[in-house]
């Protein structure tokens, strides 16, 4: 009979050692239930945990690993009252109820704030893998077009919940009524509300006195509210230092006040006028909801006969929505794309190369019902994941680049191309085929002042802080009539412009049937080894790096071929059958190649270099 002591101390033991469950409290149920009725002595179980935690960090989720420390020259040293046996089975069992538990769900455990018929379709709907599908068109249901925004954004949401990833922030730009706004709210209602804090065109000093902050995740939304203290703000949220644990000092009425939030926080931005503070800018991930003429037309039809206009905040459909996001976040995963080494990362910066990860891993996280788990709780990402990232990412790869909303990219589609010194010489009236700011402003209906600023940048007088605009980034060039100061400027494109104009339209004309492509498996050029994936494998999802002589010599010692992997279901295959064998440890102690590892302790890290 098990005493209330006894369980006590289980318990202790088991939030000691399983702090990465989400689910500890159904483990220890399955434990006591299927051990300690089952005549073993809870000390015993206890015994185990202790002497197989100490050997590694994180509790014996690989059977060989679980064996290893416990030698048969100390069994009765260790436990007194247990044979061989019973120390390997015990061992075992534990190790096969990790496994088990290992990104599922206790779903008596979640849900509490909604009704059952809520609780139940998500439930079925999360189940059958069809959470991202729903997701989706529920959020296509209330908002018209944008169909690739709207999937931007839903994947990012998600990028707070992995926890081998940064947090994607998104900047929505364009000009005013161009759907922004509404994009925004729309993405914004299938996030439950304990997470949600939106920010309107009010002031932003409420947010200092908020104080029911969520411990786990908060989503901002800032709406069309750029002014220095809400920049400053988020640039102390955004920044990746600060994940977690943001704190801002800021004075109002003349006292000095502080915001802490201590759960992870994502932000998400939406601005008609340029966002001037090119930090804050380049920890964005730029979209722009579509400004055609067409989509404007069609916005405005189904306006005329009443759409939108019936959801009210507890609509079912809403909060079937609400509920699958929190299944979709029970647990938070590492997620590893072996796809991604062939990522062509030329023309990208450091930040976006990491943004293009983050969305990728976070859709695999969106798809985590429909894709593969190690025992070791890594999501496997697919060919089908990246696929879709990359022309995601292309649609929007020049916003991102040159932080520039569509309507000023379009400027360069408009103008023509500087003519070279030669040319010009020639005939000097040819700097009157350029465009002036007015006729600009005509063609993209939006002011002269606005074309001026866009094309020759902004500077925030309050900050100092600055808006690169298109000349600078030369991507245009100015010429006027006999070089006057007062003279007419005529706008051209650079090379480096007719160069970006020409691959927007390249872009425009095959995007789309690129993400309508069937995700039917097609083969790169070169595809992944085994050495070259269990390289990236180890380097993503445990933060060390090893050597492609080291994964050799392991290689040769376990009779390992390095070949070529011809699909997912293979890629898998050799991850799970390498990970079981302990192989991905064995590889990673070779050296301790992480030099934090070997120098953690200030005083051990001082007497070494001494």
């Amino acid at each position: 009979m098990i005493t209330e002591q006894q369980l006590r101390q289980f318990k202790a033991i088991i939030y000691e050692h399983f702090q990465a469950s989400k689910d500890k409290d159904n483990l220890i149920d399955y434990l006591v239930h299927n051990f300690l009725l089952d005549n073993y002595e809870i000390d015993d179980i206890i015994d185990i945990i202790n002497v197989l935690s100490d050997q590694h960090d994180d509790l014996i989720r690989n059977y060989e690993d679980a064996i290893c420390p416990i030698k048969p020259n100390n069994y009765n040293e260790m436990f007194p009252t247990l044979t061989e046996d019973k120390v390997f089975e015990l061992s075992r069992q534990i190790r096969v109820i990790f496994q088990t538990e290992t990104g599922t769900i206790n779903y008596n455990n979640v849900l509490y704030d909604y009704t059952d018929e809520v609780k139940d379709i998500a439930i079925k709907i999360y189940e059958n893998g069809k959470a991202p599908e729903y997701l989706q068109k529920y959020l296509e249901s209330n908002h018209i077009g944008d169909k690739d925004e709207i999937k931007i954004i839903l994947t990012d949401i998600f990028t707070p919940h992995i926890s081998n990833s940064q947090i994607n922030h998104i900047d929505v730009g364009g000009s005013a009524e161009s759907g922004k706004t509404r994009l925004t709210n729309t993405v914004s209602k299938i996030i439950p509300d304990k997470y949600l804090t939106v920010v309107k065109t009010v002031s932003p000093k409420y947010l200092f006195y908020k104080d029911d902050w969520n411990e786990r995740y908060n989503y901002i939304i800032v709406q069309d509210s750029m002014d220095s203290e809400i920049i400053n703000l988020m640039k102390t949220a955004t920044d990746p230092e600060n994940v977690g644990d943001v704190s801002h000092r800021t004075v109002i009425d003349k006292k000095a006040v502080t915001l802490t939030i201590e759960g992870k926080v994502m932000v998400i931005l939406t601005h008609a006028k340029d966002l001037v503070d090119i930090e804050l800018n380049s920890r964005l991930r730029s979209i722009n909801p579509d400004e055609s003429e067409e989509h404007s037309k069609q916005v405005k039809n189904m306006l005329k006969l009443g759409f939108g206009q019936s959801e009210t905040k507890d609509d079912k459909y809403r909060k079937i929505a609400q509920a699958i996001f929190e299944l979709l976040t029970v647990n938070e995963f590492k997620v590893f794309n072996p796809y991604l080494q062939f990522l062509d990362v030329t023309t990208m910066g450091k930040r976006d190369v990491k943004m293009f990860r983050n969305t990728l891993n976070a859709l695999t996280f969106l798809n985590q019902k429909s894709r593969d788990i190690t025992t070791e709780g890594i999501l496997i990402g697919t060919y089908e994941d990246f696929k879709l990232t990359k022309d995601l990412w292309n649609k929007y790869q020049y916003h991102q680049q040159y932080k520039a909303n569509d309507k000023q990219l379009r400027i360069l589609e408009l103008l023509p191309t500087l003519p070279d010194d030669e040319t010009l010489s020639k005939n000097p009236n040819i700097i009157k085929d350029g465009l002036g700011y007015n006729e600009i402003a005509k063609e993209i209906k939006v002011s002269p002042s606005t074309v001026k600023s866009w094309i020759h940048g902004r500077t925030n007088d309050e900050t100092q802080s600055e808006k690169l605009g298109l000349r600078t980034q030369e991507l245009v060039d100015i010429l006027k009539v006999g070089n006057s100061s007062n003279g007419k400027a005529y706008v051209f494109r650079t090379e480096k412009g007719e160069e970006l104009a020409n691959s927007r339209a390249v872009t425009a004309v095959t995007s789309s049937h690129k993400r309508n492509a069937t995700a039917d498996f097609t083969p790169f050029d070169e595809m992944p080894n085994i050495k070259t994936l269990i390289y990236n494998y180890i380097i993503a999802v445990t933060g060390k790096e090893s050597t492609l002589s080291d994964i050799t010599k392991v290689f040769e010692s376990h009779n390992i071929e390095n070949k070529t992997l011809a699909n997912d279901e293979q890629i898998f295959n050799t991850i799970s059958e390498i990970e079981t064998k302990g192989i991905i440890n064995e590889i990673i102690n070779i050296n301790n190649y992480s030099i934090l590892d070997q120098f953690i302790d200030t005083q051990v890290l001082c007497d070494s270099i001494i």
